[in-house]
């Protein structure tokens, strides 16, 4: 999905999963949620099924794929500053980076 930005800037919806390793290896799903939504991340679904790993799934609005992985990346550093990014996982229909 293609949208026009205030700035004139063309937005695209992306959609990836980034993958985490987190030093905290008792949270609670909706602990994580809470965290992410404080940090402006309303645009996750969040997974963690096995210990010490937080998979959050995106569909984010940017003008790139760089800027939209950046962006949830920041937001989700701020909720868990210890969290160490260990994979990101583009979805296959989303628009490829310009």
């Amino acid at each position: 999905m293609v949208s026009p930005h205030s700035d004139g800037a063309t937005q695209h919806l992306f959609e990836f999963t980034l993958r985490y390793l987190l030093d905290d290896h008792e949270v609670l799903v909706e602990a994580v949620m809470a965290r992410l939504e404080q940090t402006g991340c309303s645009d996750t679904l969040v997974g963690a099924g096995i210990t010490g790993i937080l998979e959050l799934q995106f569909i984010r609005s940017a003008s790139s794929a760089e800027e939209a992985l950046n962006s949830a990346n920041s937001a989700v550093r701020r909720a868990f500053p210890s969290a160490k990014l260990s994979k990101v996982i583009p979805a296959l229909d989303t628009p490829s980076a310009d």
